[in-house]
C-alpha cells in the first residue's frame, strides 16, 4: 500500500506460466491501470502486465502525466507509452447504447482517479483524496478497482473495518482479484482469516512475493513456525521486482520488532577476566532474505566486536516489502554486553 508499511502486489498473472491458473486477461482499461498504481502496485511487474495485455484505450499525454502523478515509476511510463492497443473480445457482445453508458461512467470515474493522484501524496488533503474516490465509486460502483483503492486509502488512514467492506466488494464484483484479497487480509484481525485471505491471493497469484511474506508472517503469530519458514524461504526465492534488490534506511527501532532469530553472543573470557562490560554499535545490511548480508563495526570495545560480530550474522529478520518489492535494509543493531546477564 502506498502511504504505510503495506506489502503491496498487484493482479498480475502470466498466462504463459505453468504454476498459475489457467486464466486469460483482458487488456487494461485506464481506470484498471490509475488504481492499481495509486493502491502501490509495483511499476515493474505492472510494466510487464502492461506488455502482456496491453490496453484498451488511445495512449494520452494526458493520462502519461496523471500516472506520473500518482507515482509511476520511470520503467511503467515506459511500458505504457509504448502500449499496444488491444480490442477486447468483450466488446462486441455488448450493444452500442451498453458501450456507451460504460465508456462515460468508466470516464466519469478516470477525471476523481486523476483528481485523486494530485492529492494523495499530501496528508493535509487526504480528505480530498477521499471524495474524489468515493466519487468515482459512485461514478462506476460495479468496478471493483475502485473499491480497492478506496479500501487502500481507507486502511491507510486506521479505518479497518471500512477498509474491510471495500475489499469485500471488490472481491464480490472479480472473486479472483488477488490484490483485494491481500488488502483485506491487512484488514483482518484474527490471524486464521488473515491467513485464509493470503491464501486465496496466492492461488490467484502464485508468485506474489507481498503476499508470501504477510502470509509467513500470519503463520507465525498463529504458531505455524515451520508453514512460516517454508513461506519466507518460497519469498526469498522470488526474484526481485527491479533485478535487484534495492536498499532503504531505517531506524533500529523499526529492525528490532522484524527480527525473527536472535542468536546471544557469546562473551570472550578474556573480558569476563577484565570484568569488561560495554556496547558495540554495528551497521548492518539486512538481504531481501531477511538475512545478515554485511556487518562493520562502529563503536563498542574491541574484545567484545567480534563476539557480538559473530551473534548478529546469524540473525534472521521477517522481509521488508516496498510495493510489493523485497528491498534490502541498511540500519544499526546494538549488542549489549553485561557481567550481570552473563552464565
Amino acid at each position: 500500500m502506498k502511504i504505510c508499511l503495506l506489502f503491496c502486489a498487484f493482479l498480475l498473472l502470466d498466462p504463459q506460466s505453468d504454476t498459475s491458473p489457467q486464466q486469460t486477461h483482458p487488456p487494461f482499461d485506464k481506470v484498471e491501470l490509475m488504481a492499481l498504481e495509486l493502491g502501490g502496485a509495483s511499476g515493474t511487474r505492472l510494466a510487464k502486465a502492461v506488455q502482456q495485455r496491453g490496453v484498451s484505450f488511445d495512449i494520452t499525454s494526458e493520462f502519461v502525466e496523471g500516472m506520473k502523478t500518482a507515482g509511476a515509476e520511470p520503467v511503467l511510463v515506459g511500458a505504457i507509452t509504448v502500449a499496444k492497443r488491444v480490442v477486447s473480445s468483450s466488446a462486441g457482445a455488448k450493444t452500442d447504447g451498453d458501450q456507451a453508458k460504460e465508456v462515460s461512467s468508466e470516464d466519469q470515474a478516470y477525471r476523481h482517479l486523476l483528481m485523486a493522484a494530485g492529492l494523495e501524496h499530501d496528508k493535509a488533503r487526504l480528505g480530498g483524496a477521499e471524495d474524489e474516490y468515493r466519487a468515482a465509486v459512485q461514478a462506476s460502483p460495479q468496478n471493483p478497482f475502485l473499491h480497492f483503492v478506496l479500501g487502500n486509502l481507507l486502511f491507510n488512514t486506521s479505518r479497518r473495518d471500512k477498509a474491510t467492506e471495500e475489499f469485500r466488494q471488490a472481491i464480490e464484483l472479480k472473486p479472483d482479484f488477488a490484490e483485494a484479497h491481500l488488502g483485506l487480509g491487512y484488514s483482518l484481525a484474527a490471524p486464521d482469516q488473515k491467513i485464509a485471505e493470503y491464501r486465496s491471493a496466492l492461488q490467484f497469484e502464485p508468485d506474489n512475493y507481498a503476499a508470501h511474506v504477510a502470509l509467513a508472517k500470519a503463520l507465525d503469530q498463529y504458531g505455524e513456525r515451520e508453514e512460516a519458514d517454508k513461506e519466507y524461504s518460497i519469498a526469498g526465492s522470488l526474484p526481485s521486482c527491479d533485478g535487484g534488490p534495492r536498499r532503504i534506511r531505517v531506524s533500529s527501532g523499526v529492525l528490532v520488532p522484524a527480527r525473527r532469530l536472535k542468536v546471544e553472543p557469546v562473551y570472550p573470557l578474556m573480558a569476563k577476566r577484565k570484568h569488561l562490560e560495554g556496547v558495540v554499535r554495528l551497521h548492518a545490511v539486512i538481504g531481501a532474505d531477511g538475512s545478515v548480508k554485511k556487518l562493520d563495526v562502529l563503536s563498542g570495545p574491541p574484545l567484545l566486536a567480534e563476539a557480538a560480530t559473530e551473534a548478529v550474522s546469524r540473525w534472521k529478520y521477517a522481509p521488508f516489502v516496498i510495493k510489493g518489492c523485497p528491498v534490502e535494509v541498511d540500519s544499526l543493531v546494538e549488542v549489549t554486553f553485561s557481567l550481570s546477564r552473563s552464565p
